[in-house]
């Protein structure tokens, strides 16, 4: 089964740019893209997608990240069915510019 996934993670000012991307079939009736961002005892609020396409990105505060390994968590919504896709991944934070 085909599923969605992240791609990266990369800084902008003080914010935390996850990106990820959903494959063309699942988009037609996705509805919303959530995101939970951890990092040791640091864990993010859920950021939500404002758009969703085969391609997008949440923004989280970066404030209490550090450079290094960190774990998404994303929750996709589709309308058919209710269906509900889960997933995590460990990404790398880049270092501060």
């Amino acid at each position: 089964m085909v599923r969605p996934n992240f791609n990266s993670i990369s800084r902008r000012g003080e914010d935390l740019l996850v990106s990820g991307n959903t494959p063309p079939e699942l988009v037609k009736d996705a509805v919303e893209v959530r995101v939970v961002l951890t990092q040791g005892e640091k864990i993010a609020p859920p950021a939500i997608a404002p758009s969703i396409g085969t391609g997008w990105q949440v923004t989280v505060s970066a404030d209490g990240f550090e450079a290094g390994t960190a774990v998404a968590f994303g929750i996709e919504t589709h309308s058919e069915h209710a269906t509900t896709i889960t997933w995590s991944q460990a990404l790398d934070i880049p270092p501060k510019a």
